[in-house]
């Protein structure tokens, strides 16, 4: 079951330190608060029900522990961004949980943060148009002309950073182009000054992609 909150830009910093976690990769933060926003800040967060005070002092709710806690330890992190812009539409933090991150829409100065099975990241994707759909025979007939197939205009579908975080020193950072060329989908993977293409159909772009996000073994 999907869990969506907001989160004010202060108030995702206030838990972010409450966490200690300050690595944090799908959004850009404008300004640091001062000492009394922030004690401002955690009395209206109190009042929330964002944090619950003790005796000890002060903690995350469960559903904002949980959130960042999955986002701390998470083993990879997928940032999309659609159609060549240059910041990162959303990002994904795959740990026990999938924790989604990013800037809201309605609001500059909020965030907006989803918890989901990691299951529900193929379908997440595919609401906000960053997987391919298969193509038809309809659309491969309109393509044809005398037995030849006419190419359309390449296009950017989406581009994908797959990393780990710096703690978890495991292999660099991935970053590719989903592209569309006539009834192909290409990826193509930038290495130094080479860019290598592989075709995929719209199942095998996701295959791929799981695989390279660690969710689906390689079959031998």
């Amino acid at each position: 079951m999907e869990e969506l909150f907001i989160l004010q830009e202060e108030e995702f910093q206030i838990l972010a330190t409450a966490m200690d976690f300050t690595d944090v990769y799908g959004i850009c933060t404008v300004h640091t608060p001062d000492e009394a926003s922030v004690l401002y800040a955690i009395h209206e967060m109190v009042q929330k029900g964002i944090l619950e005070k003790t005796k000890e002092g002060f903690y995350p709710a469960p559903v904002y522990r949980t959130a960042f806690s999955n986002m701390k330890t998470a083993e990879k992190i997928l940032a999309v961004t659609g159609k060549n812009e240059e910041v990162s539409d959303i990002c994904f933090y795959l740990g026990d949980r999938l924790i989604s991150l990013e800037e809201s829409r309605q609001d500059k100065n909020a965030v907006k943060i989803g918890i989901y099975e990691k299951c529900e990241l193929r379908s997440l994707l595919a609401e906000r148009g960053f997987l391919p759909e298969p193509f038809w025979e309809q659309d491969i007939a309109e393509l044809q002309k005398e037995g030849e197939l006419l190419l359309t205009e390449e296009t950017v579908l989406a581009q994908y950073v797959l990393f780990s975080p710096p703690d978890k020193k495991q292999e660099p950072y991935k970053s590719f182009r989903l592209l569309q060329n006539g009834c192909d989908y290409r990826i193509a993977e930038k290495d130094g000054e080479a860019v290598a293409y592989a075709v995929y159909s719209a199942e095998g772009f996701w295959t791929c992609l799981e695989r390279s996000l660690g969710m689906k073994e390689v079959q031998v």
